[in-house]
């Protein structure tokens, strides 16, 4: 669920589907939410060369006039000369409308703390793409804290809406991952979660599901018997016994690393 009262710039998956957002040079890409999240509710917006510099990762402005410019050929965005400074004009294909889909990208949680600088140019093309194609309706999002979770049926198509290469889509998707902004589980590579970045929920709640995991696991290890007695059922649905110490210290081994890969506290109870 989307909290209005967060800042956010909402990316419409229309964008995606045209394959306008594949057809935009890398400059244009890694600015678009960076005005974006900086406009009014009529698209209108006025942030400074220098910052949209900063803000997308690029140490010179040459790169942002370059994609400012991209942005205008393909009618994304008109610009106005006002006293001193420019005005940006989101148009309608860069504008979400009601009942329409999206992807939210967060003033506070993405583009201010540095983390969309922070990627690298197919990251950001390949970013959106993951975000627009995952669903928010999925059973396991509101179990796992996730904003969406999405499945990767064929790479090719995810390659095109990016426009990228398919290297670049393996070393973009890895990264994405190393750098924490999604997660997947090694057994279904392909199956994706998309970290939530509102700046709210999911870190208090993974911190508090570490603290309990940790708790259980601790209590486990300290109610293996080594005299032969019955472990509580809390911790083991059976007995064990002094020579089954080792497998069982294995087993809460691997629930905690089930925790860590899904991060649900009921799969290490």
């Amino acid at each position: 669920m989307i909290d209005k009262k967060i800042i956010h710039y909402r990316i419409p998956l229309k964008l995606i589907n045209s394959y306008l957002w594949a057809s935009l040079n890398q400059s244009a890409k890694a600015i678009l939410p960076v005005i974006g999240v900086h406009c009014n509710k009529n698209g209108i917006s006025f942030p400074s060369i220098k910052l949209m510099a900063k803000l997308a990762g690029y140490k010179t402005n040459r790169y942002i006039r370059v994609g400012i410019n991209d942005l205008i050929k393909n009618v994304l965005m008109s610009k106005k000369k006002e006293g001193r400074h420019n005005v940006y004009f989101l148009t309608d294909l860069a504008l979400w409308k009601r009942g329409r889909s999206f992807f939210p990208i967060y003033k506070e949680g993405m583009i201010l703390s540095g983390l969309w600088a922070k990627m690298t140019p197919t990251e950001k093309a390949l970013y959106i793409v993951l975000g627009e194609k995952a669903k928010i309706n999925d059973p396991e999002v509101l179990n796992l804290g996730y904003h969406a979770i999405g499945n990767i049926n064929k790479v090719c198509n995810y390659i095109k809406y990016a426009g990228i290469t398919k290297p670049s889509f393996y070393t973009a998707y890895e990264g994405l991952c190393k750098k924490g902004y999604i997660e997947f589980n090694q057994d279904k590579k392909y199956r994706y979660g998309i970290v939530n970045f509102s700046g709210q929920k999911r870190v208090d709640r993974n911190k508090d599901n570490l603290r309990k995991a940790l708790e259980i696991i601790d209590s486990s290890v300290k109610n293996i018997d080594i005299k032969n007695k019955v472990i509580p059922k809390t911790a083991y649905q059976k007995q064990v016994d002094f020579e089954n110490k080792k497998k069982a210290q294995l087993e809460i081994a691997e629930k905690l690393k089930r925790f860590y890969e899904k991060g649900n506290i009921d799969e290490i109870k």
